[in-house]
């Protein structure tokens, strides 16, 4: 009897002591290195584990180290101008190669008399398209950019109607005298507050120094540049938009006392 008990005592106390390791044996501690396509570090890429918010960024040298990571879970590297990508965690160190997205570096924004891709493009410009200028029921398409573009400050200085040209300023007030920008409609000198939004295809807003050097004195205070749509070869398309509104104009009877 006593041998008995002692051998479920024993067995007992082995598997309270396994337990723990087979809890333990669960979590890891992952780490590894992140390049780009040409082979170097990737310095403060984020290393994140889904789900949940536990998550830590690389270091100069790429490298990251997250303990406490349960076997299995997915880890999702991500830097910005990259796709991001998963990981699963299983113990081995995790070395990965991030790709740039292509498809938000070839989009083409128009630059003074030319076009540059996203990637080249050095100076501070903004670029908006058609579409989005079509969200705003605006009765001046200059009102349209509020709010759309980083730097640009557009001001509606009345109410009164028909009264609805606002006021564009460019990273603010940079004159004395007139602070207006340059504003060129297909490479000429126009306003574009009356231009339809359905005609515009993109605007880009060129914001400093470098990206204004080939307007001179002019682009002092900004430029903004609009292209409108072109003809496209292929099937052609109509585009129909109406709207509709009704007034009621009530009689006022005026009363006289004597």
């Amino acid at each position: 009897m006593k041998k008995r008990s002692k051998t479920y005592l024993l067995g007992l106390l082995t598997l309270l002591w396994l337990v723990p390791n087979v809890v333990f044996a669960q979590a890891l501690t992952v780490e590894g290195t992140v390049f780009d396509e040409t082979g170097e570090p990737l310095i403060g890429a984020t290393v994140k584990v889904m789900p949940g918010n536990t998550g830590t960024v690389t270091d100069i040298n790429g490298r990251f180290r997250i303990p406490s990571v349960e076997k299995g879970a997915t880890l999702q590297f991500s830097y910005m101008g990259y796709v991001t990508q998963s990981r699963r965690a299983d113990g081995r160190a995790i070395n990965i190669t991030l790709q740039p997205d292509d498809q938000n570096l070839e989009e083409v924004v128009v630059v003074a008399y030319g076009q540059q891709k996203k990637i080249t493009i050095t100076g501070a410009v903004s670029a908006v398209n058609g579409d989005e200028l079509l969200k705003a029921p605006v009765a001046n398409v200059a009102n349209a950019l509020q709010g759309k573009l980083p730097g640009i400050s557009v001001v509606q200085p009345s109410g009164m109607p028909g009264d609805d040209e606002p006021t564009i300023r460019i990273r603010g007030i940079g004159s004395l005298n007139s602070a207006e920008p340059l504003v060129l409609v297909d490479g000429v000198e126009r306003p574009f507050s009356q231009i339809d939004p359905n005609e515009i295809e993109d605007i880009s807003i060129l914001k400093d120094a470098s990206a204004t050097a080939v307007f001179g004195v002019r682009g002092a205070n900004g430029v903004i540049l609009v292209t409108t749509k072109r003809g496209e070869p292929g099937k052609a398309s109509v585009t129909v938009s109406a709207s509709a509104a009704v007034q009621q104009i009530s009689k006022l009877v005026l009363l006289q006392f004597s």
